[in-house]
């Protein structure tokens, strides 16, 4: 009998199940025709699917089909290779038509398995001029358009003969599809500088929220770099450190047996979403101190982590637009009595006053709202802390709970928002019950050196 260590240690190995002839005449003939032309060129995936079509092409309609069809036997007999395999392509599948995304950038289509697959899902989706695939090869891209034409696909596809980190190809990209991508697919060079490239440039030119897909994203595929330095895997390991983004990647290290990997592709997929707040630099210094600079002009709200861990003093919220940046975080607090807060904060630039303006919900309606100028010279990228008074909150019925504070500030002769720093701001003791409960009052400001 095994131990549990050495249970747990085991590699999986998926079994393939036995073939049940009562599944497969749900698909046409053809649709069969595509599913053994494909495991003809991609053996090691037979055993996946023995009973089912895989999803990136049970979706396609009879016509696309004998297109795919006729595209296999094409490739085949000109011995061309490279084409994304259906579990790439099925769980791209789901992000794309399972979350609607209109608006797909893709970096390497070599001869056009992808692309086509990718334009039938837009055409699907009613998304016109959805897909713009990039690449720099001038035999793929003839050869991709020959079938993009035969698919009838021109509305929903448009081919781009370029590298995928040239200069202005992000606005030619948007300009075709009529706004910034929502998606971009990366599987062009897999040489380790090109890639650092493409995940900079297409990472910022996404919308936020947006998806980016990385093919050969495993160490196993880090032979496919040319110039033996490490490939894609390399680039994102450096850029994920470098840029402070998460990267999901399936199969970064694959097992040696095919059929030993859960996912099936060794050569693995990275996915990365955008932040829905633009940070153009996120910086840790000592003492836990954060600095964000936001950019205009958008407004998001997303769950943010107190970089100190202290308990109910949690950033919970960050609200950025043109004209202010505000935080809010949980507190409980005592109906009646005022409350001090500590902001923290870092201006972009000099000034001699900004405006602070604060709400306090508790039931999820505002219960004390204001804002006050503080006139006082701050000097650009200084560290200050800025002690507030509230007033007294009516919590109705309610002695006491947990109330919502939200603060914000603006520089009030540009009209912009100031950056916080250092865990934004921290709730301090209640003040004195006596106070006025009217009152809202700047008690400091002073420079922390």
């Amino acid at each position: 009998m095994l131990s549990h260590k050495e249970e747990t240690q085991r590699p999986i190995r998926v079994e393939p199940p036995e073939q049940t002839a009562s599944l497969l005449p749900e698909h046409g003939s053809v649709l069969l025709q595509l599913k053994e032309s494909m495991l003809s060129r991609q053996p090691g995936f037979r055993g996946r699917y023995p009973n089912h079509v895989p999803p990136s092409f049970s979706f396609l309609a009879a016509d696309e089909q004998q297109v795919m069809l006729e595209w296999y036997e094409d490739v085949t007999k000109h011995n061309y290779r490279g084409e994304a395999g259906p579990p790439l392509m099925s769980a791209i599948l789901g992000f794309i038509m399972g979350g609607g995304i209109r608006r797909l950038v893709q970096c390497g289509h070599a001869y056009g398995n992808s692309a086509l697959l990718l334009g039938f899902m837009m055409r699907r989706m009613g998304f016109k001029n959805g897909l713009v695939s990039i690449d720099i090869g001038r035999q793929y891209t003839r050869y991709t358009q020959r079938w993009i034409d035969k698919a009838q696909l021109n509305d929903y596809v448009k081919l781009i003969l370029s590298d995928s980190v040239a200069p202005g190809i992000v606005e030619q990209a948007s300009s075709c599809m009529g706004g910034a991508p929502c998606g971009v697919f990366i599987d062009s060079s897999h040489m380790y500088e090109h890639t650092c490239k493409e995940l900079d440039l297409w990472y910022d030119a996404m919308v936020p929220g947006g998806m980016m897909f990385l093919h050969d994203v495993s160490d196993f595929a880090a032979q496919w770099d040319i110039t033996g330095q490490g490939g894609a895997p390399r680039a994102i390991d450096e850029w994920m450190r470098k840029r402070r983004i998460d990267v999901l990647r399936l199969n970064r290290i694959c097992a040696m047996q095919p059929s030993e990997n859960v996912y099936a592709d060794g050569c693995g997929l990275g996915i990365v979403q955008k932040s829905h707040v633009s940070i153009d630099e996120m910086l840790t210094y000592e003492s836990d101190v954060l600095e964000l600079r936001s950019k205009k002009s958008e407004f998001h709200q997303i769950p943010l982590r107190s970089m100190s861990g202290t308990g109910e003093a949690k950033i919970v919220g960050l609200c950025v637009n043109g004209n202010a940046t505000s935080i809010t975080r949980p507190v409980q607090a005592k109906s009646g009595e005022p409350l001090q807060v500590d902001l923290y904060i870092r201006p972009s630039d000099s000034l001699q006053e900004c405006a602070v303006s604060y709400t306090i919900k508790y039931s999820n309606k505002c219960v004390s709202e204001g804002n006050h100028t503080c006139k006082a010279e701050l000097r650009k990228g200084a560290f200050y802390k800025v002690r507030l008074e509230l007033p007294r909150p009516d919590m109705r019925a309610h002695e006491k709970g947990l109330c919502y504070v939200s603060v914000g500030l603006c520089n009030t002769l540009t009209n912009q928002h100031i950056c916080w720093a250092d865990n934004a701001f921290t709730l301090t003791a209640q003040a004195d019950s006596k106070s006025n409960p009217g009152s809202f009052a700047i008690l400091s400001v002073e420079e922390v050196v």
